[in-house]
Parts: structure tokens; C-alpha cells; sequence
């Protein structure tokens, strides 16, 4: 069989196309069949047979479609070798995603309405005549790129309550629920800080509030946490401290000493699979989708930003930072509430001329991100600064400098660094804007 391989690449988006029923009916007579490569003529010919079998079926149903056409209409006239070439094409066409078939429809469209201009000019006509005939071509092609619009969601396939925070996953302290309520499907919540002053504890905190919600409610969706720092013992160490911290008082380095005693409780009293751990470094967007997308998570965190961003050799840093922040609440959108820490720049500390050294701001506001000045910050919902007098010191003053409400949470809370753990001491709630 000649260059069969050669007719899907050019003519499968045709064939997706008129997969379904109304756009066959429609734009069928529209197609050069003559000029088609055979194998496509061969596979039409056979949508015609499946279309006149199932008068019922809307769209074809591919694995019906398969079996009759090599059990039946083609199971004496065509070579095995054939045959497996076929299955092979029509597992492609069924998997293939609908906005490839656009432009093969569209240039039906204006096929069709080309030849209903010459049926127009072949009778006595007025400008009016013409005049509707271009109000169904428009009306046609709109409702085509409206169909196939990968980013236009209509009503109808919206619920409007995936949008109400107060219904989504509650805030770990007490101050961030006050003023954003829950979170939900399309926030992408950006913890941001100088190095080393507790952004991963402070992530761990909300991780471990999340994971006994879900357990306490029942949800069968599981948190992801893909980590850049350190290694995924280390990082299961860190959530059993927090996890634990009530019982295990001596914190991250008992919990490694009486390991055993820690799990069996742990997998006796908890549901393991709520929790999972990646290691992130470099992996990238792709990586981070895919996963997504196999665990249908309650919510995700990324343990750091920068860390898990896989950029291409001719991008700027900066770049690379804002265009993953877009990718991520694209993701977040489709999917879930996403966390990322993300690494504060200089403008973190100040100078004191009068002490005559660098100090750290108490309370961050957006602008304080590395690098970016509005990239990384558009494409967050929620940011949580977190500041601190001394990072000696283990108060942290926390505040969100971007919020989805008409709230922002400021408050001081208490670095536990051996149980991974932020503790509230002044709860001041939520501030109008």
C-alpha cells in the first residue's frame, strides 16, 4: 500500500472531522473525493456504512467502527498487513483531539458557501439574496470556531459553584480563612520569602491541615507535593514532624529515631495514599501536568518554584519564572488549587544606616518576588509574604499582598522549625482593601 502514513498526516483532521454525524451530513458533498489519497476515500466510504448501520449514533463510535470494518466490510478484500495498518489509523483518528478537525471544517464551510453563491447567481437575485446567504456562512463559521474554541467554556458546561471559596479547601490559619474563605479550582497561591526563612514550613503547615481534612471528610483526592529541596525522605520526615508534632515532641530527629513506631501508627491511623511526594527538579510543566492529570488531585504544592521549571537555553530566567507562573494557573483552572513557594529578592532586606546593616522588611508585598516585577504576580491569585524581623528570630509576619476577595489576612505567627510548623500568636483576621 503506497505512503499510507503520508494520507493520515494530511487528511486526519478531515476524517475527525466528519466523525461526527451532522458535519458529514452537511459538508460530505463538499469534499474532492477524487483528490483524496485512497486510504482516506476507503476510510469515508466506510463512515458511510457505519452512518446508514447506526442511524442513531450522533458521532462514531470508533471501537464499533473498528470491528466492523475489519470483520466485515473489509475482512476478505484487504491483506492482513493492511488491516493492522488500519486498526493503527483509526486508533489515531479516535484519539485525536477536535481542534485539529477546525480547519478542515472551516474550509468546507467556505466550499459550501461558495457553491450556494453560484446556486444564488444562477436565478434572477437582489442583494438580499446574497445578503443571507453571508449570514449563514458567518453563522456557520462562528459556531465552528466556537465549538472547537479551546478557551471558551460555555454556561452550560460551567458550574458555578466551583467558584465559591467558602465551599473549598479551608486555610490551615485561622487569618488567611477569614479573609479568602477556602480555596478552589483556578488559584494558584504563591508563598513568598527571603532564603531560609520557613517557606517550606509554612507550606508543610497548610499540607498537613489539608491532609486531616480530607482524611476527617472522606475525600478520596490526595495532596501532590512536588519538592525540589531535598529528598523525599527528608521531605516525608518533615510532614511526619508536623503530622506528629502533638505527640512526637522532640520533633523531625525523634520522628527519624523511632521510625518504625512512627509509620506503624501513621499507617494504621491514615489513609497513606491522601499524600504523595515528587521529586521535581528540572521535570517541568509537562512533567507536573501529567501526574495531575493521573491522581486528579484536591490540591498541589511545589516546593520550589524555580526549582521545577525545566527552561529552554535561549530564555531568560525571569522568562522561564513567568512563563511557568501562566502555565500553572492555566493548570490550576482545569484542575485544582495550586501552591508554589516562590524566593523573595533583595528588596526583601533594607539598609539601616543608622545601625549601619541590612535588616528584613517585616511585611512583603508582591513586588518583593525575584525578578519579576508583574509577570510572576499576574498569573497568582493569592500571595502570602512571609517577613521577619531577624531571621534568628521566630516570628514571621505574614500578610497577602494579591487576593481574589475584597480581603487581605495580616498577622504574626511563630516559626516551629522542628516540627515544620507555623503557629498563629496574633490572629488579627481579615482587613478590608
Amino acid at each position: 500500500m503506497s505512503d499510507i502514513q503520508h494520507s493520515v498526516i494530511i487528511e486526519s483532521a478531515l476524517l475527525k472531522a466528519l466523525s461526527v454525524r451532522r458535519n458529514y451530513d452537511d459538508y460530505n458533498v463538499y469534499v474532492q473525493h477524487d483528490k483524496l489519497l485512497p486510504e482516506t476515500r476507503t476510510l469515508l466510504e466506510a463512515y458511510t456504512e457505519y452512518y446508514l448501520l447506526y442511524p442513531e449514533h450522533e458521532t462514531i463510535a470508533f471501537d464499533l467502527f473498528l470491528t466492523q470494518f475489519c470483520s466485515n466490510w473489509h475482512a476478505t478484500d484487504m491483506l492482513q498487513e493492511d488491516l493492522t495498518w488500519f486498526r493503527s489509523a483509526i486508533g489515531t483518528i479516535a484519539s485525536a483531539a477536535f481542534e485539529e478537525a477546525e480547519s478542515a471544517l472551516l474550509g468546507l464551510v467556505n466550499k459550501q458557501f461558495i457553491d450556494h453563491i453560484a446556486q444564488v447567481g444562477k436565478k434572477v437575485f437582489d442583494g438580499e439574496d446574497i445578503r443571507v446567504e453571508l449570514e449563514k456562512y458567518e453563522h456557520k463559521r462562528a459556531g465552528i470556531i466556537q465549538d472547537f474554541d479551546r478557551d471558551y467554556q460555555q454556561l452550560k458546561d460551567i458550574k458555578l459553584s466551583d467558584a465559591n471559596a467558602s465551599d473549598g479547601i479551608p486555610y490551615a490559619h485561622e487569618s488567611l480563612q477569614s479573609a479568602l474563605m477556602g480555596q478552589v479550582k483556578g488559584d494558584l497561591i504563591l508563598v513568598n520569602a527571603g532564603h531560609g526563612l520557613g517557606k517550606s514550613a509554612f507550606m508543610l503547615t497548610q499540607i498537613v491541615h489539608t491532609f486531616l481534612w480530607l482524611q476527617k471528610n472522606k475525600i478520596n483526592k490526595p495532596i501532590l507535593f512536588f519538592n525540589s529541596e531535598g529528598s523525599v525522605a527528608q521531605a516525608f520526615g518533615r510532614f511526619l514532624s508536623c503530622l506528629y508534632k502533638d505527640k512526637v515532641l522532640g520533633g523531625y530527629r525523634e520522628i527519624i529515631e523511632k521510625e518504625d513506631k512512627v509509620l506503624a501508627h501513621f499507617f494504621k491511623t491514615y489513609d497513606e495514599s491522601l499524600f504523595k511526594i515528587f521529586r521535581s527538579n528540572g521535570k517541568g510543566i509537562g512533567f507536573i501536568r501529567t501526574k495531575i492529570k493521573k491522581y486528579s488531585p484536591a490540591v498541589v504544592f511545589i516546593d520550589m518554584f524555580k526549582g521545577a521549571i525545566s527552561s529552554g537555553k535561549n530564555e531568560s530566567e525571569v522568562h522561564s519564572l513567568e512563563m511557568f507562573a501562566q502555565q500553572l494557573r492555566d493548570v490550576s483552572a482545569d484542575h485544582c488549587p495550586i501552591w508554589a513557594s516562590v524566593q523573595a529578592g533583595d528588596s526583601c532586606k533594607y539598609f539601616n544606616s543608622e545601625e549601619q546593616k541590612y535588616k528584613y522588611k517585616k511585611w512583603l508585598d508582591s513586588r518583593d518576588i525575584y525578578g519579576s516585577k508583574d509577570g510572576i504576580q499576574g498569573a497568582a491569585s493569592t500571595i502570602i509574604g512571609i517577613g521577619c524581623d531577624s531571621p534568628e528570630k521566630p516570628e514571621r509576619y505574614i500578610k497577602t499582598s494579591k487576593v481574589k476577595s475584597e480581603y487581605y489576612a495580616q498577622y504574626i505567627a511563630v516559626i516551629e522549625p522542628k516540627y515544620s510548623n507555623y503557629k498563629t500568636i496574633n490572629t488579627a483576621g481579615a482587613h478590608i482593601i
